[in-house]
């Protein structure tokens, strides 16, 4: 996803000579044979220093961990993506603000950090023995955090006024959730299953809710998913900050973390539901 050139550091190789043939007698081979010898034993022993060189070459791994904050506060945040681009895998921290990234071998790293209502932080830091806990401070941003409450507000009195049962999974749920996509995640939480659809239907999956097959309409960012469900499973739990599922699964709408940020610079005012 995103590339990283970071400062070479070599392991140290160790080369063995071929195991000496078998004398053939004659003292001309002998002589041959142990002036190789002698010369393996020489360059086999370490020169002074040598030995501590060695041992710095030698990469050692250890637990990237640390406490992401709030600047201003110093308030743990939770929920801060911790994004090593080499490693090409994201944390989320826990609930006190830490995070362990584990098995990271030494060496520089750039480290980005991101969540929704702060600004983003980049980061390019040594990680190596005695690889202890870093702090990380993050700038919020009380334009977007403001505006946050104000949507999600609108978001809520939007589900209560539908004359249908509905049910939401917040950005806690799908933060922690082991579910490989968030499709996964979403009939997991429902009493509905994922079926085949009928031949002729324009997307492959369906809901089974109540004795009946039903294709789902579903929108992301409120902008209708054509691919449906399965166009849901292309996304990941914690890409999404709300999901809204309405009547079993019949209408299902998903939000990602940039439309959030987006709809609270603007105070965004949900469409209404029919």
């Amino acid at each position: 996803m995103r590339s990283l050139d970071i400062s070479p550091r070599h392991h140290l190789v160790e080369s063995h000579p071929d195991s000496p043939r078998p004398l053939q007698g004659g003292g001309h081979t002998f002589a041959l044979s142990l002036l190789s010898a002698i010369l393996f034993l020489v360059f086999s022993i370490p020169l002074h220093g040598q030995g501590t060189e060695d041992r710095e070459g030698l990469l050692d791994k250890g637990d990237f961990h640390g406490l992401v904050v709030d600047a201003g506060s110093e308030a743990p945040l939770e929920g801060v993506e911790v994004w090593v681009p080499d490693l090409e895998l994201a944390y989320l921290t826990r609930e006190d603000g830490s995070f362990r990234i584990p098995d990271v071998t030494e060496g520089t790293y750039r480290v980005e950090l991101r969540r929704l209502g702060y600004t983003d932080l980049f980061v390019t830091l040594e990680i190596d023995d005695p690889f202890q806990a870093v702090e990380f401070g993050m700038e919020p941003n009380p334009v977007v955090l403001e505006g946050l409450e104000v949507v999600v507000d609108r978001f809520d009195r939007r589900r209560r006024a539908v004359p249908y049962p509905t049910r939401v999974l917040k950005e806690a749920d799908l933060r922690a959730s082991p579910a490989r996509d968030a499709a996964e995640l979403i009939f997991n939480r429902l009493a509905s299953r994922a079926v085949t659809c009928p031949p002729r239907a324009p997307v492959r999956w369906c809901v089974w809710v109540r004795g009946q097959t039903i294709m789902p309409s579903v929108y992301i960012d409120e902008s209708p998913a054509w691919g449906g469900v399965e166009q849901l499973a292309m996304y990941l739990p914690h890409e999404l900050y709300m999901v809204e599922v309405f009547q079993g699964g019949r209408h299902i709408r998903a939000y990602t973390h940039h439309f959030m940020e987006r709809a609270a610079e603007q105070r965004l005012m949900p469409m209404m539901i029919r």
